[in-house]
């Protein structure tokens, strides 16, 4: 069986900040500040899954039995929040000036 990189061992799925975006739909798009030109820093990543099939990158808060405090702990959406039909929200920042526009992909 092969094992796929980026999904095992690259970038891991879930809801982070800082980092580096994954173009899983299209190929490495530019996120270039609107107000300064600088290129833009990704400052948090909304996921809908925490992890994919494999779990590589699964919580070990959500691997234990239910509990009264989590309805389904091995789910792997535990917020249960879908963004449009299961991709990742991305929020980039420009490093210049936080008061410049914000940029947004979802891949």
């Amino acid at each position: 069986m092969a094992i796929s990189s980026r999904r095992v061992l690259s970038i891991a799925a879930g809801w982070k900040v800082g980092g580096y975006a994954a173009w899983n739909l299209t190929d490495p798009y530019p996120m270039i500040c609107e107000d300064c030109g600088a290129d833009m820093d990704l400052l948090l990543k909304i996921d809908s899954a925490e992890w994919y099939g494999t779990e590589s990158w699964r919580p070990i808060e959500d691997a234990g039995p239910q509990s009264e405090f989590h309805e389904h702990p091995s789910s792997s959406e535990p917020t249960n929040i879908t963004i449009g039909r299961g991709y990742a929200l991305w929020i980039f920042t420009c490093p210049v000036s936080f008061d410049h526009p914000h940029g947004v992909s979802m891949q």
